[in-house]
């Protein structure tokens, strides 16, 4: 092997070594520095929870701390670095929509299905479905993404659990190297005593 030939395959695998470090320290971390952080668990438009003491807007960069559980119906923002526990409450197709990433190494959860006492033949609500989008979105090694299960059922002949939720991932980069979950199907139980019939949601 000649010298040009040695000097390709060195730096050739120089570019690897070096893409494969910088991809490492990129995938464990927030992917930028944040701009505003909270510093109690609460509602995401509650001023209180952050350390600036106001909500969040498109321009910053935000990390939910571990430890910390906030709710939240829609956000938009520039980043979401999440460590701790963020819970969606609305049904909406995109509840979390940011401009640059989105980093999980929490729990992003959505709301379980509301429970139908005695209400016919109608079955449960399903769970509420979680949806993001962004550019990039990491679910790190000890993030969760899971939707709602389905609302329970507890009906006089006929019962029907309601449907799990679903999860929903949009961006040009996605890694996954935690745990995303759909919801479950909710639990029915009929209880008229000579005939009855109940059907688990899916």
């Amino acid at each position: 092997m000649n010298r040009n030939t040695w000097k390709k395959c060195f730096f050739s695998m120089l570019a690897m070594v070096l893409a494969s470090l910088l991809f490492a320290g990129s995938a464990g971390a927030c992917q930028a520095t944040p701009t505003i952080r909270s510093v109690f668990s609460g509602d995401w438009n509650d001023s209180k929870i952050w350390n600036t003491g106001k909500v969040p807007d498109r321009s910053d960069v935000v990390s939910i701390e571990a430890g910390h559980t906030v709710t939240a119906s829609y956000i938009r923002v520039r980043g979401l670095c999440n460590a701790g526990t963020l819970s969606i409450l609305s049904d909406a197709v995109f509840g979390v929509v940011t401009d640059d990433f989105i980093y999980n190494n929490g729990k992003i959860i959505s709301a379980v299905g509301a429970t139908h006492l005695d209400d016919g033949f109608l079955p449960s609500p399903p769970g509420q479905t979680i949806g993001l989008m962004s550019p990039s979105v990491q679910n790190a090694q000890n993030g969760v993404i899971e939707a709602g299960a389905g609302g329970y059922a507890y009906q006089w002949k006929y019962a029907y659990g309601g449907a799990g939720g679903d999860v929903l991932v949009y961006g040009y980069t996605i890694l996954n190297e935690g745990t995303i979950t759909g919801g479950q199907g909710g639990r029915a139980d009929a209880f008229r005593e000579r005939w009855s019939e109940a059907y688990g949601g899916v």
